[in-house]
């Protein structure tokens, strides 16, 4: 199986990376194509020398890709942030690359007064919190697209797009499987908000959660709010390509950010990166691993 991760930034995909560079049984090679850097990797069954050891990456990444079955296949990038990169990025690894599967990792404000910093989240559903043609017509939603149809009436799509319900399953099992983990932070399954905008203010916060009110009559809420995902997943969607978008929460989505928050957001997409891997040898037919999730 060939399969996709991406994130908006360096530090959410190059400690894999540096990971696959470090490994012995892993040929890794790059393609630059479109204004951005695909990282191609594939596990092989003979050991190859490779002169790169000390990565800086953590050891479980290590540890986690020998879990993968042998001639798994990876595509990697980052998109650099926004829906349009994104969109873009995605786009290439299915129509260039050939991904059967595309895992979207990093990490993501909270929105939802549940969700507190160093929590992570899985994508139930993607909605575009910053998509609005509700001046057209008054049976539309926010993040809701529409085509007009010759007799004046609308022909929506759903406000949101659903990820991949294996994948989503499997992440879960994953999660679940780990004492550790569990004991340290919280998880939570639900939707996610994208749109083109760093969310840093408790207006914006509290704008986005009105919007979307309406999802708690069907038992939803919206959990967190970054950049990028909600595109990546209608790509996938529209295309026939299963997708989950996994976060770590790195802030609180008001400006009430850690004090070195560099440092802090790298650590926290490490976890997110950590379960990425997993799904990828849960995906690919080891979903056995005893690794523990790797938490900072």
């Amino acid at each position: 199986m060939k399969i996709g991760i991406m994130g908006a930034m360096v530090g959410e995909i190059m400690p894999i990376v540096d990971a696959i560079k470090s490994s012995t049984n892993w040929e890794l090679k790059t393609t630059d194509y479109a204004g951005n850097t695909y990282f191609e990797a594939i596990k092989t069954a003979s050991l190859t020398q490779n002169l790169t050891t000390d990565t800086g990456s953590p050891s479980i990444f290590t540890e986690l890709l020998k879990n993968v079955p042998q001639n798994t296949e990876l595509v990697l990038a980052y998109s650099k942030v926004g829906k349009v990169y994104s969109t873009l990025t995605a786009t290439i690894m299915i129509e260039k690359f050939k991904i059967q599967k595309l895992i979207f990792t990093g990490v993501a404000g909270g929105l939802s007064k549940n969700v507190k910093i160093g929590d992570l989240v899985l994508a139930k559903n993607t909605i575009q919190h910053d998509l609005d043609i509700t001046g057209v017509s008054t049976t539309l939603k926010f993040g809701q697209v529409a085509m007009p149809n010759p007799d004046g009436s609308w022909n929506p799509d759903p406000v949101q797009t659903p990820c991949d319900e294996l994948m989503l399953a499997k992440a879960k099992n994953i999660i679940f499987g780990d004492v550790d983990f569990m004991a340290k932070s919280e998880y939570h399954i639900g939707t996610i908000a994208t749109g083109d905008i760093f969310c840093d203010k408790v207006e914006t916060k509290n704008e986005i959660l009105n919007k979307f009110r309406f999802l708690e009559e069907e038992g939803d809420e919206v959990l967190a709010v970054e950049m990028e995902g909600a595109s990546v997943n209608k790509v996938c969607q529209q295309m026939g390509v299963g997708c989950l978008v996994i976060r770590s929460v790195s802030d609180d989505g008001d400006g009430n950010i850690p004090e070195d928050f560099g440092d802090f957001m790298y650590k926290t997409a490490l976890v997110s990166a950590n379960l990425t891997l997993k799904l990828v040898a849960s995906l690919c037919g080891d979903g056995n691993s005893e690794n523990e999730l790797w938490y900072p």
